[in-house]
């Protein structure tokens, strides 16, 4: 096995790319690049019964998926009132979860003897 051997990159790939060859350069497994594109998350194009990508749709999908940091000004004031050294951060129930709870409320609720 080759230690200098490059890993393929985007630029490496044709205009149209397989599944298995955006895994490849992704780092992926074929399954989960199918299962971004089942969930509508990357772009695709169904030639015939074959998937292909555009490779513009993979740099698309990085973009926008690209989980930006925090910044400490943002941080700091979030906190500033906070006595404690040792503060951590929670973003709260994401937007499913909190519709799930709301939704076991309404069925308790309904469930309940009058």
């Amino acid at each position: 096995m080759q230690r200098n051997a490059m890993k393929p990159s985007i630029s490496d790939l044709p205009i149209l790319a397989t599944p298995q060859r955006v895994a490849d350069v992704l780092g992926l497994t074929k399954a989960q690049v199918r299962g971004l594109i089942a969930c509508g998350k990357i772009a695709h194009i169904k030639v015939g019964s074959r998937l292909v990508i555009p490779r513009d749709a993979i740099e698309i999908f990085i973009i926008e998926n690209t989980v930006q940091p925090c910044r400490d000004e943002t941080r700091d004031r979030a906190f500033a009132s906070s006595k404690k050294g040792n503060v951590s951060i929670s973003s709260g129930l994401m937007p499913d979860a909190a519709a799930s709870v709301q939704r076991v409320l309404r069925i308790a609720s309904s469930l309940k003897p009058r």
